[in-house]
């Protein structure tokens, strides 16, 4: 996928698929991205994990980012998050290319198991460590509630 949009605002990903992803110098007047990275068959269930699906999918989704690296704000849906959940180590995709983060937006966050985004949060905000974590519903009744509590080990 190749997108060429210096004044895009607004970017929506919602897919199965993290296709490779190319936006030459990016979206420079980006305000607001929304991710959605659907991971559930069409029984609804959640498929087995897939080591080679991963290692397809997240240099494309680190390529998606970077497209996106000035937007103050990032909303993740819950499978989106599991997905990232699934990666064993982010360290080969230091440091996030989120640079100018202020908001990253969690849906879902309350129903995964304590402690288990640790690794996904610390990975987002490596490069814009100060940005505000909220959790709540994407859609068109978003509702957030901010954390206070995180504490990274950045």
């Amino acid at each position: 996928m190749v997108v060429y949009a210096a004044k895009l605002t607004y970017f929506e990903f919602r897919s199965g698929h993290v296709p490779e992803f190319s936006a030459g110098d990016g979206f420079p007047c980006i305000e607001e991205v929304e991710i959605d990275i659907e991971l559930r068959d069409d029984d609804g269930d959640l498929p087995v994990d897939d080591e080679y699906r991963m290692a397809l999918a997240m240099p494309n989704f680190i390529s998606m980012l970077d497209a996106v690296r000035e937007t103050p704000v990032l909303k993740l849906s819950s499978e989106t998050i599991q997905f990232l959940r699934r990666v064993p180590d982010f360290s080969e995709y230091q440091p996030s290319p989120l640079c100018n983060l202020k908001f990253l937006y969690l849906q879902g966050f309350d129903e995964l198991p304590a402690r288990s985004t640790d690794c996904v949060i610390n990975y987002l905000l490596s490069n814009s460590p100060f940005a505000e974590i909220l959790k709540g519903r994407l859609g068109r009744n978003q509702k957030f509630v901010r954390i206070d509590h995180w504490i990274t080990d950045l």
